[in-house]
């Protein structure tokens, strides 16, 4: 390996590493704002909540009638709109499905069906928790999902480099994916080790509180962060061979483990099930994919 090379490997990595960290510092913010908000306004919701209008200022009680049945009304409108374009979309892709803008249209579609899976395991799995277990819960619960989800997007930058540059050099595909692997276990695994053997002394910075009911949670999400590798590989493979499809189908299953998990098991196992959940989304899809990446990575 030759110096320049050597130095813009370095300066690749720092400049990868750098960007988790802020990345790490960004979402930390925003997941703090909600975990407060969380924490002082779940006391607040019942009944007349959804079905109140709101009060004057300074009143005690009141609801958010008005501005659920606005959704509602925006939603609906959303659908009159989507659904007809939904449709006839598909009848030209069943009529016309060789042309390059039906290609276009299948693979943004899966992409798309992906991407709300994955934002509803992110952004509801939050909502079910403070439904199911109060919000105190609920806060001790976003600490840990703010970390893994900066994990998780550090993982995700690394590969969607190797979409890029795979596409401009098809034939160096397997070898840029082995290097993408190096990254994510030289950068993702050691800091998600980290994360976890340091879960009880950071969670102190919140209060002994968190300390005491998101340790093990967060301990565990990011344990799930090693079988997640393979799962990422196979999702940037899908991406590379036009199979959204697929992709939308792994995302949705994963979706479908951590929500269903936390529903059926949360009530009775408390915080710690949500944890379990994330680890049973990220084994059970590696173990189906480990083969066909392993393959891929070999060449």
């Amino acid at each position: 390996m030759t110096f320049r090379n050597f130095r813009r490997k370095a300066l690749n990595n720092v400049m990868l590493s750098i960007t988790g960290v802020f990345a790490f510092i960004t979402v930390s913010a925003l997941f703090l704002i909600l975990a407060y908000l969380v924490y002082n306004g779940g006391k607040s919701v019942d009944l007349d909540f959804f079905t109140q209008l709101p009060k004057s200022t300074g009143e005690v009680g009141g609801g958010m009638a008005n501005a659920i049945v606005g959704s509602a009304a925006i939603v609906g409108f959303a659908a009159l709109i989507g659904l007809p374009i939904g449709f006839f979309t598909g009848v030209y892709l069943a009529e016309w499905g060789n042309a390059t803008f039906s290609f276009l249209v299948r693979y943004m579609a899966g992409d798309y069906a992906a991407q709300a899976f994955t934002q509803l395991s992110s952004t509801f799995l939050p909502v079910l928790v403070v439904s199911l277990l109060g919000a105190a819960q609920g806060a001790y619960y976003l600490p840990a999902q703010t970390a893994f989800a900066a994990m998780g997007m550090l993982a995700t930058a690394i590969t969607s480099s190797l979409v890029v540059e795979a596409a401009r050099d098809e034939g160096a595909t397997h070898r840029l994916a082995r290097a993408m692997l190096r990254r994510i276990c030289v950068l993702v695994l050691p800091a998600g080790a980290f994360v976890a053997l340091a879960a009880p002394w950071l969670l102190e910075l919140f209060g002994s509180q968190y300390r005491a009911g998101a340790t093990t949670v967060l301990q565990l999400m990011m344990l799930s962060l090693l079988p997640r590798v393979p799962v990422a590989l196979y999702v940037t493979k899908c991406r590379l061979e036009n199979r959204t499809g697929m992709l939308a189908l792994l995302q949705g299953a994963q979706a479908a483990l951590v929500v269903g998990g936390t529903a059926v098991f949360a009530p009775t196992a408390g915080l710690v099930a949500v944890g379990w959940s994330v680890v049973a989304a990220e084994v059970v899809p590696a173990l189906l994919v480990a083969r066909p990446v392993a393959r891929w990575l070999r060449g």
